[in-house]
């Protein structure tokens, strides 16, 4: 009885370690963290280049058991004054629980309120695909305490978190 336990704990060690390596293995390669270049007034993060990262590193991360922070993910030297954008890659691949709480501000820097939760939406390919796909969406509580949801439509950077708000939070898990 104790063989089996104690090659289960050892089982385990090997997977979790196997696991951490595969986590740096994927830091390394995608040479993580990647300085996030911005545009605009309040600087916002480019969108293209975070979807870049989040789906890139996403695929990776699906067979290794870690976590890893926005702040593993991107860099910049004007922490204080960064936004992050909100995009529909960013809510298909950042556990829900990141985002939760967090201050949901408008592109030019406008407090909308705090973000409250996700949605997901399939849409019909139409007539010429016979697929359909699932896009996400997001809803928050705006000042006056209701919930609003931004709708279906395309997430670019029209919203927005401060980076000091989300800098510690998981970003994607491959758990």
């Amino acid at each position: 009885m104790f063989r089996l336990f104690f090659i289960g704990l050892l089982g385990t060690f090997f997977v979790a370690s196997a696991g951490a390596d595969r986590c740096q293995e994927v830091v390394s390669e995608a040479k993580l963290p990647v300085n996030l270049k911005t545009r605009g007034k309040p600087k916002v993060g480019k969108w293209e280049r975070v979807d870049e990262i989040l789906n890139e590193v996403g695929q990776k991360m699906e067979a290794a058991q870690c976590e890893l922070s926005f702040g593993e993910l991107f860099r910049n030297k004007k922490e204080e004054e960064l936004y992050f954008p909100i995009t529909n890659t960013l809510l298909r691949v950042v556990p829900e629980e990141s985002l939760k709480g967090v201050k949901v501000y408008r592109k030019d820097g406008e407090l909308l309120g705090v973000y409250t939760n996700r949605s997901l939406y399939e849409r019909s390919g139409g007539l010429q695909l016979k697929k359909s796909y699932t896009s996400y969406y997001f809803q928050y509580e705006d000042l006056s305490k209701k919930v609003q949801s931004v709708g279906h439509r395309l997430l670019l950077d029209d919203f927005v978190v401060r980076w000091i708000d989300i800098k510690n939070r998981v970003a994607i898990s491959g758990k």
